[in-house]
């Protein structure tokens, strides 16, 4: 059996580490979480692991998904950071690849119309413990520019009525952009959250991996930076 690597960040890490690569949903009955030891997993089990750092097996049975949840050796968190290092570096000095997908509210959102404009964008997903764990900071970041010369999208992989569902609890004040998949894949993004800051010219400036103490402070500085230069 195939073992996919999962990652995921444990909230009060101050170094990035690898996150989560793939969607799942706690509620989808179709689906069993199961140990290393083969016990079935309740939600509040699940939950706890999904701020660990771990990989997992999935298969199928009897008509469900089995996802067996493995805690991450060591020496395997060594790989990853080296991994996301080369994602960043990928990243970093090169075009943002273009892209033209409607948001929550419909409204069309297309690169190349936001040229002259700083981009923060924060791939996230609804399940995503690190991800909502940062949102009243980056609301509170959000709020504090003008619309006009920044904007903040937020591309999650959930359909419209999951996210609809999710922002009843949770307030999460950039521009959600639902069913982003293909997007997220176009972009090889495999750690949630992720965040990219792309310059007036549509070039990616800098790139931060997970939950971050201080992450807010660190977007500012280069919102700010980008802010200050020509176009």
């Amino acid at each position: 059996m195939k073992r996919n690597l999962i990652f995921l960040f444990f909230v009060i890490v101050v170094s990035a580490m690898p996150a989560y690569t793939q969607v799942f949903s706690l509620s989808d009955s179709t689906t069993i979480f199961k140990n290393q030891e083969g016990r079935i997993l309740n939600k509040e089990e699940v939950k706890e692991l999904l701020k660990t750092t771990f990989s997992m097996t999935k298969e199928n049975a009897d008509g469900k998904q089995v996802i067996t949840i493995i805690p991450t050796a060591d020496n395997e968190l060594a790989e990853r950071n080296a991994a996301l290092e080369a994602f960043k570096k990928n990243l970093i000095g090169k075009p943002l690849t273009p892209f033209k997908i409607p948001g929550l509210d419909y409204k069309v959102w297309e690169s190349n119309q936001l040229r002259g404009r700083v981009l923060v964008i924060n791939f996230w997903f609804t399940t995503c413990g690190p991800c909502i764990r940062e949102m009243p900071v980056l609301n509170e970041l959000a709020a504090g520019y003008n619309v006009k010369n920044v904007i903040f999208l937020a591309p999650a992989p959930e359909k419209v009525f999951q996210i609809k569902k999710f922002l009843k609890r949770n307030k999460f004040n950039y521009n959600i952009i639902p069913a982003a998949g293909d997007y997220i894949n176009d972009m090889h993004v495999q750690n949630f959250p992720t965040h990219l800051i792309i310059d007036k010219n549509g070039i990616i400036r800098q790139v931060f991996i997970g939950y971050e103490e201080g992450i807010k402070e660190k977007l500012q500085t280069e919102i700010d930076k980008l802010l200050n230069e020509k176009w």
